[in-house]
């Protein structure tokens, strides 16, 4: 399901998100009773549908309760909702949600004066245990709408839903989020100044993006630690960016991560196949598209604690 509402204060209503859940006992085929210290079924009681399982200590909140909470931290904030623009995303029957607010009257020049970013918040949250809930606030980058990934995505606003969890934190996660952006704009400009050779940042991404999660190969032939295919096509949009991003700095590398993390079904990432009339055509993208999306985002945010980008934080 997706909904895009634009408008002030009123756009960010929950009404097209809008579903309670109830935590109900399992059984098997057969009619056994599952014991609910093991396993619980997750139940949109407004549709009437199962939408995930879980366990004792899990504790799920509904997704509009979610907004709720991020709303009222928002009206409460000096942050101008004039204008803005958010969409919602629920994904997987029911079981994941993605709500993207954009603040257009909220925006910074960089230091390369034809670059600019806007404040943008990403919340995350499912019910099927496959995501925390997270509120993060960060940009989006006008000039081509890259979503401008930082370190939050791995060390903040990033809760699992457990007992004993509050869900709180939510409604006050707006308090510093305009200084947060200026202090993000200071590092994009940090990274402009910050020059890099292409040795450097093949090695990077070697090291990153490009990385096996086990080495191929075997001791006699000698083993291979990252894919060569992820470092070809990383590299060779890197070469892109650079004239786009003011030469061979780190703000070219960090839009070529971000291209990868926000345009996944692009060409330059998928590759090229031969279809069954002999033709080379672009490849299907494996995977659903919003899974993709959300990984290679914690991907990237994982890479900026490289020491590269440690320079600049």
């Amino acid at each position: 399901m997706y909904n895009i509402q634009e408008g002030n204060e009123d756009a960010l209503n929950t009404d097209a998100i809008k579903f309670d859940i109830d935590l109900q006992p399992l059984q098997t085929v057969g009619g056994l009773a599952i014991s609910e210290t093991s396993r619980r079924a997750i139940v949109d009681t407004t549709n009437n549908r199962v939408v995930g399982t879980c366990g004792k200590n899990y504790k799920p909140t509904a997704f509009y309760k979610v907004c709720e909470l991020v709303n009222h931290g928002l009206r409460q904030s000096d942050i101008d909702l004039s204008g803005i623009v958010v969409e919602d995303n629920v994904y997987d029957n029911g079981a994941k949600f993605h709500r993207v607010i954009t603040f257009p009257k909220i925006q910074k020049s960089l230091a390369k004066r034809d670059d600019i970013v806007s404040l943008k918040l990403d919340i995350h949250s499912s019910l099927d245990l496959s995501r925390k809930i997270s509120s993060i606030f960060n940009a989006v980058r006008l000039w081509c709408t890259n979503g401008c990934v930082t370190n939050d995505y791995n060390t903040q606003r990033n809760y699992k839903q457990t007992l004993g969890f509050l869900p709180e934190w939510l409604a006050t996660n707006s308090v510093t989020a305009l200084v947060n952006f200026e202090n993000n704009k200071e590092m994009f400009d940090r990274m402009l100044a910050t020059s890099v050779d292409d040795d450097t940042v093949a090695r990077f991404f070697q090291s990153t993006l490009a990385k096996l999660s086990k080495p191929s190969g075997n001791q006699v032939d000698g083993f291979v630690y990252h894919s060569e295919r992820k470092l070809t096509a990383l590299m060779k949009h890197y070469q892109k960016e650079k004239p786009q991003c003011g030469g061979s700095n780190l703000w070219a590398v960090y839009n070529t991560m971000t291209h990868y993390s926000t345009h996944v079904d692009d060409i330059d990432w998928t590759g090229t196949e031969v279809d069954e009339t002999g033709n080379v055509v672009q490849a299907k993208l494996i995977g659903a598209r919003h899974n993709v999306a959300y990984n290679r985002q914690l991907d990237v945010a994982k890479s900026l604690t490289h020491e590269l980008f440690k320079r600049v934080a």
